[in-house]
């Protein structure tokens, strides 16, 4: 699969567009649309988008889905897993 796929997906996880990401990330919407079309990320980048991620997960998660994570690992973030996915296989 690719990265600007990927992308998509977990934008669609963390119900935001990709580009409120690419807001997020510092870029214009646009330029962010280019680097996904021709899926032109450095390592440091897919590293930024990971982290950025990971802070959208934290920031909208509620009591009761981080409780049911710490209770079984398999429900409540799927999003977490993926984040540190890309943060261990592009470090």
């Amino acid at each position: 699969m690719a990265v600007s796929e990927q992308i998509k997906i977990f934008c669609v996880k963390l119900g935001i567009s990709v580009s409120e990401l690419a807001r997020l990330y510092g870029s214009s919407p646009q330029a962010f649309s280019q680097k996904m079309k021709r899926e032109r990320f450095t390592t440091d980048e897919l590293k930024k988008i990971a982290n950025l991620k990971a802070l959208l997960f934290f920031q909208m998660a509620t009591k009761s889905q981080i409780n049911r994570y710490n209770q079984n690992q398999q429900q409540g973030a799927p999003c977490l897993y993926e984040c540190i996915f890309l943060i261990l296989n592009f470090s």
